[in-house]
């Protein structure tokens, strides 16, 4: 029904005899077909600057939004970028080194973990034509499916995004929110363990430190913080990540290590945090 409902439109608008108006409606329909920009901009911002300054960085902490929020380069000893994205998957950072990251001189590559890691899929998400796709042709996820409208896409939309980018920028999403929102706690809980507990994934993260041995890159897998209100309704840490911890230290010749950030005290504060399972700046 969606193909048939495209087909439809695209057909009236070629009936339109004005080119100006058929243009527009074309680029109207391809806007509103790609809602999702919150994932799109900074992955074609990312991608752009991190190709500009990568000989200078020596670190790069992939991950999802946790990461977005929880990594600032400014106060790392060594150059850094943060290339965390709104709900990347596992399949997508295996990707953003594959294509981006494999042939640089980069020494570290550090993977936030979190709960919903393990079974997260973006490609057979409900919304995965909205904002998911897109990252096959910017960021070279080699998903089965294909758009060449989304592929137009994102070419214009990269070059309009591009005139004003700023090379300066470290991939951090700063936010010094201090305030804790209590509400669909229970909600937002049931949707990371529903993920945590599809089909595993973690055959990615194995890729990506297989790659990165072969590579002579150090691969840090660390296990995301979060507040005891949001873990509490988890079940107990070793259930949920004892797998992927087997996993990685009982790989040959490992160079890394697993560092474990969600049991710790340390991020306990309230203040530091925007909301159950992600930091503000402070």
């Amino acid at each position: 029904m969606e193909n048939f409902i495209k087909r439809l439109f695209f057909i009236l608008i070629n009936l339109i005899p004005n080119k100006e108006l058929r243009h527009k409606l074309r680029d109207y329909y391809n806007k509103n077909c790609s809602t999702y920009y919150f994932v799109i901009d900074p992955s074609i911002i990312k991608k752009e600057v991190f190709l500009k300054n990568k000989d200078k960085y020596n670190t790069v902490v992939l991950g999802s939004s946790h990461c977005e929020y929880a990594f600032n380069p400014e106060f790392f000893d060594v150059p850094a970028f943060n290339f965390g994205l709104n709900s990347a998957d596992n399949i997508t950072m295996y990707y953003i080194y594959k294509e981006l990251i494999k042939k640089s001189d980069i020494k570290n590559i550090v993977v936030m973990y979190d709960v919903f890691s393990k079974g997260s899929n973006n490609s057979a998400r409900s919304d995965f034509r909205n904002g998911f796709l897109h990252q096959k042709y910017i960021l070279g996820v080699n998903y089965e499916q294909s758009d060449k409208r989304i592929e137009k896409f994102c070419k214009k939309h990269a070059k309009k995004l591009l005139k004003s980018i700023d090379y300066e920028y470290s991939g951090y999403k700063k936010s010094d929110t201090d305030t804790l929102p209590t509400s669909n706690k229970d909600e937002r809980c049931a949707i990371h363990l529903k993920l945590h507990n599809k089909p595993s994934k973690e055959i990615w993260i194995e890729k990506l430190a297989k790659e990165c041995n072969e590579d002579s890159k150090h691969l840090v897998l660390l296990l995301s913080p979060a507040q005891p209100c949001y873990k509490n309704k988890m079940p107990p840490m070793c259930d949920l990540f004892n797998d992927i911890i087997t996993r990685m230290l009982s790989m040959s010749g490992l160079r890394g290590r697993v560092i474990d950030f969600y049991s710790t005290d340390f991020f306990n504060n309230e203040s530091y945090w925007i909301d159950m399972d992600h930091l503000n700046n402070k």
